[in-house]
């Protein structure tokens, strides 16, 4: 995705918010303009970048047999989970957002984020159930199974004959569109609809309402919003304070976050959290840019999973230099080439590792698999990328977080200049990363690294100096003190 189509899309979600009226479409109260505008972000990305930028399909929703398997499987996990509650032991709840997002590390099934809150949570329970399942998780888990059997009875209530509220919306919003100084650019996506968003959200938002009613948890915690507004507006429905951690990449661009300042009059029926904690003042200061979010609402607290294994990482470069690039799901084949072409750039004694995105299409991985040699090696997506960074001397991404987490372990890193590094170009004006726009600039970087005295420990050493600029020292008091107000 070129900047200039990037920008034009961010123009027009932000053009609409400013000149229609989509906060008048509400469901039980909640607008659903957030849904909608997330998934009609992805279907102009995709209309503009091609099918990678769609999301993931819907063939993999389980079918009547499978869900009925799962609720008998997960059904000891539930009421376990349920007991405590009805010990009053749930305090805070849980929900890590999508499965992917969890990964083993050191052979222990860990919540991306949570387990390193772990201290400061007391009595925290997970939503998902299934992950209670998974070896080494120590905790308790709620009724996630039934989301599903329970969205195919209740949808049958809430669909109408005739006009729905999804086919206003679409209608509205398609006919603006077409004459949009973007439909002149770039022309108009043949199919803009997403079938059944409004009852599917009407459906999840009951489902959780009774869920919350039954364990009325004192704070509902997640890693992700955007896509999870029917559980957010159910827990603000009912006064429960709803809460995110940081979970990955913020910036003004990205379509999970940067609403207008036209938003923030309809604040109070958009399904949003109310506090976002960032890792450090410069994603708070991002999310304050896109001019919805109060100080108060987005606190830095630093990043608990990088200050776990900050400690541990001890790499120092001997003989075999290692390369390793993490990819991103939405530039499969851009990733691809830049791969095999660098594998054939890189001098004798450098080894190159390729660490699929947790939502990477196995397609995609099979396919940087036939690359495999003793000089190329693809991980596994479920192993922790900490896991995979611990041996290795540099390491390069587009546009990720984890760029952001290697500047704070002081591991030389690099961006590779495909579409939208430019959400991390701050790594390259603050000194902490090399751009490279070719594979032959990554050679180049690689050869340098080998051949100049002193050139890698100056690089590593820079990497490692604006730490403090991106995270905020994170300690356990602070987390409980932070917490603790939401009780």
């Amino acid at each position: 995705m070129q900047g200039e189509e990037r920008e034009a899309i961010r123009d027009l979600i932000r053009g609409y918010e400013k000149d229609a009226d989509p906060f008048r479409f509400k469901s039980a109260g909640w607008c659903a303009w957030p849904i909608y505008r997330f998934r009609i972000a992805l279907r102009l990305l995709a209309h503009t970048g091609g099918d990678r930028y769609g999301e993931p399909s819907e063939e993999n929703t389980p079918g009547i047999p499978r869900m009925m398997k799962e609720l008998a499987d997960a059904l000891p996990y539930q009421l376990f989970g349920l007991w405590r509650a009805s010990r009053g032991h749930t305090l805070v709840m849980g929900k890590s957002g999508q499965g992917w997002r969890r990964d083993l590390v050191g052979g222990r099934m860990y919540d991306m984020s949570f387990d390193f809150l772990e201290e400061a949570l007391d009595g925290f329970t997970l939503s998902e159930s299934c992950t209670s399942k998974q070896r080494g998780n120590p905790y308790p888990s709620i009724f996630d199974e039934y989301a599903y059997p329970y969205r195919f009875v209740s949808q049958m209530r809430h669909l109408r004959p005739g006009t729905t509220l999804e086919d206003e919306l679409l209608a509205d919003f398609s006919g603006w569109l077409r004459k949009s100084e973007f439909a002149a650019s770039y022309g108009v996506p043949a199919v803009l609809t997403r079938r059944g968003l409004v009852t599917r959200f009407l459906a999840d938002m009951h489902y959780w309402r009774l869920i919350f009613k039954v364990i009325r948890p004192r704070l509902f915690l997640l890693v992700c919003s955007y896509g999870q507004e029917a559980p957010v507006a159910a827990a603000r429905s009912l006064g429960i304070p709803v809460w995110e951690l940081q979970h990955g990449m913020i910036s003004e661009y990205h379509f999970g976050y940067s609403y207008g300042e036209e938003a923030r009059t309809h604040a109070d029926a958009l399904p949003l959290p109310e506090r976002i904690i960032t890792f450090g003042r410069f994603f708070s200061d991002a999310l304050l840019s896109c001019g919805y979010w109060t100080e108060a609402q987005v606190p830095p607290l630093g990043f608990p999973r990088l200050a776990h294994f900050k400690g541990e990482y001890q790499r120092k470069r001997r003989g075999e230099l290692t390369v390793l690039v993490s990819t991103q799901w939405t530039l499969e084949d851009e990733y691809f080439d830049f791969i095999s072409r660098s594998l054939e750039l890189f001098p004798e004694g450098v080894k190159l590792i390729a660490k699929p995105h947790p939502r990477s299409l196995p397609r995609s991985i099979s396919r940087l698999e036939t690359l495999s040699s003793e000089r190329f090696e693809v991980v596994d997506r479920s192993v922790s990328f900490y896991d995979s960074v611990g041996g290795v001397d540099i390491h390069c991404a587009a546009y990720s977080t984890t760029l952001f987490e290697t500047v704070g372990l002081g591991l030389p890193t690099v961006i590779i200049g495909l579409p939208g590094w430019e959400n991390v170009a701050v790594l390259q004006e603050k000194g902490s990363a090399e751009l490279v726009k070719s594979p032959q600039d990554l050679a180049e970087l690689v050869r340098k690294s080998l051949e100049i005295p002193g050139f890698y420990d100056d690089w590593r050493s820079r990497s490692g100096d604006s730490e403090g600029y991106f995270f905020e020292p994170y300690h356990v008091e602070s987390a409980r003190a932070m917490f603790s107000q939401a009780y």
